[in-house]
């Protein structure tokens, strides 16, 4: 599965956040990657936490 939210890492040293559905840009005010990862995964598990669930309930309807 593609993930939804995207890491990456400007000029400046500072990371964004970036919603490949939307487009959106986020900056994460942080220059350090393990600290950038942290809400990136977040989001990017809560969508996929939310197909499952999704998932389950059709199955269980059926």
């Amino acid at each position: 599965m593609k993930h939804r939210y995207w890491l990456y890492q400007r000029e400046s040293g500072c990371f964004y956040l970036q919603d490949a559905e939307t487009g959106k840009r986020t900056s994460l005010r942080t220059t350090d990657r393990l600290q950038a990862e942290r809400p990136r995964d977040a989001k990017n598990q809560t969508v996929e936490q939310s197909m499952l669930n999704l998932a389950l309930g059709k199955e269980i309807l059926l």
